[in-house]
This record gives C-alpha cells, sequence and structure tokens, in this order.
C-alpha cells in the first residue's frame, strides 16, 4: 500500500480521485488545492507519490509545485491534466515526471501509473543510497580519486584529491579532466609532477581506469592518485 498525496483544486474531483486510489488498495494522506499547502503536505508527510494536477489555485501551478517536491523530496509526481497539447507536454517532460494522465482516465490507467511510479521511486531511492554509500566510502579514502565522465569533464573529487589539486569538487565540477589534473610537460605516466590549482608543484603517482557500460561503451573514467615521497 502506498501513500499519496492529491493535489487538485476542485473539490468534488478531489475526492472522487481519493475514492479511486482507496478503492485500489492506497491510502490518501492528504488533499491540497494549491502549491503552497502541497508542498507543506509533502515535506510533512512525505508520500510515496504525488497525484498533480497541473491547474490549482494561486499563482504556482502544479508544474512549478512538483518540480520543488521532486527536487527537495525526491518524492514521485504524477501529472494530473485536461490538456495535452505540445506546450502543456514539454513543461511537464522538463521536470522528469514519474507519469501523467490526461482527463478523463480510467481506473485501470490510474492504478498502472500509481504501480509504475511507486517502483520507479523505490529504484531511485535504492540507487540514491548505493551513491551515497559510495560516496562515502570513497570520502575515506587516502589516495586521491577524481571521477570524469565519457567527454572528459570532472563530476567527483574526493578530500585527498581535492587537497592534492587545490580544486573542491564543486569547483572541479564539470571542468575538462586534463584542466583539474595538470600534469607538467608532456609527462602523461607515473611518476609525474602535479601542478595544483595554484600552480604549484606536487610529486605524484597516479593510475587511470576506464569505466566501460555495457558492450564496453565507455562511460567515463577514474584517477586515482597519491603524492610521491622524496627519496
Amino acid at each position: 500500500m502506498a501513500g499519496l498525496l492529491i493535489v487538485e483544486d476542485e473539490a468534488i474531483v478531489a475526492l472522487d480521485l481519493a475514492s479511486q486510489v482507496q478503492a485500489i488498495g492506497h491510502q490518501v494522506i492528504g488533499i491540497a488545492d494549491n502549491a503552497t499547502d502541497a508542498i507543506r503536505l509533502a515535506c510533512q508527510k512525505l508520500p510515496d507519490v504525488v497525484l498533480m494536477d497541473v491547474v490549482i489555485k494561486g499563482d504556482v501551478d502544479g508544474v512549478e509545485a512538483a518540480r520543488v517536491i521532486q527536487r527537495d523530496l525526491q518524492v514521485p509526481v504524477i501529472f494530473l491534466t485536461a490538456y495535452s497539447d505540445t506546450r502543456t507536454v514539454d513543461r511537464l517532460t522538463q521536470i522528469g515526471p514519474f507519469g501523467y494522465l490526461t482527463k478523463p482516465f480510467l481506473a485501470r490507467e490510474l492504478k498502472s501509473t500509481i504501480q509504475l511510479a511507486v517502483y520507479k521511486g523505490q529504484i531511485d531511492a535504492n540507487l540514491r543510497e548505493s551513491q551515497h554509500w559510495l560516496m562515502s566510502a570513497l570520502a575515506s579514502v587516502a589516495d586521491g580519486v577524481i571521477a570524469s565522465d565519457e567527454f572528459g569533464q570532472v563530476h567527483f573529487l574526493n578530500p585527498a584529491a581535492e587537497r592534492l589539486t587545490g580544486w573542491s569538487s564543486a569547483e572541479a565540477e564539470g571542468r575538462l579532466l586534463r584542466d583539474v589534473m595538470r600534469l607538467a610537460g608532456a609527462a602523461q605516466q607515473s611518476p609525474a609532477t602535479l601542478l595544483t590549482k595554484a600552480g604549484e608543484p606536487v610529486a605524484i603517482e597516479w593510475t587511470s581506469k576506464a569505466i566501460l557500460g555495457g558492450r564496453g561503451h565507455p562511460l567515463g573514467e577514474i584517477v586515482t592518485m597519491r603524492e610521491r615521497r622524496q627519496s
């Protein structure tokens, strides 16, 4: 059983929708008719899924309310709309919804869309947890670690890499790996001399390994480095 928050500005429609949700075995944990109440209830009750009407009361519509809820709470949102024009669909797509239903819709459509949103929400939550554990593990590694994507753009530095390069992970994100990990001269092998962000030389040993996806498709690169002690 999933707990759902319903955001709908027509009271009769909201009550009918709540009845349908309960009839297919889920729980309604709140009903709101405007963005402020929707966001407040979502923060308080942490629903498994939000059923969000696009047109609601107030100056902020359902699309913007959903943007906040998905960004801050990572709660799946299913949009309910009477419109299926290109402009509306484009706006919904930009939010990255977990589904949308065009009014009027059938009970079986509502059931299957909720089931899919709950499933996708659980998958995303598991992925975020795995990423959290991975980042925590990398943060405790003594060697510096830099991760970049297939285009050579940096996505992560652990604290050891931040100390060695002089770049924070936030500063380095999106920059080219070669600009963050600057090696003196033409040296491209270990050992080498790393130039920090401030231009200071640091003797390092380093290795690089490609990250491969399905069928060997390159997804990025992991670089590990450590300071080389002078004898």
